[in-house]
């Protein structure tokens, strides 16, 4: 069903987002030493996130527009 494959696909999406803005804005276990995220840590995960939120829109769109017009 084309609906939970969008589902999976987003899960991917999202867990791959997980690790690669964790590695990117948490990359030492010093950074677990505070409870919260430091305002750095906070602002460098939100741009991580919109970035390849962004990213996968322009892919999705692209793959849209490959499509034969019949199977939209």
């Amino acid at each position: 069903d084309q609906f939970e494959q969008q589902i999976e696909m987003m899960d991917l999406v999202f867990m791959r987002m997980i690790k690669s803005c964790k590695s990117k804005c948490l990359p030492t276990a010093a950074s677990y030493a505070d409870a919260e995220l430091r305002k750095g840590e906070a602002v460098c995960i939100k741009r991580c996130g919109a970035k390849l939120f962004q990213a996968v829109e322009i892919v999705s769109m692209e793959l849209q527009n490959q499509q034969p017009q019949g199977k939209q």
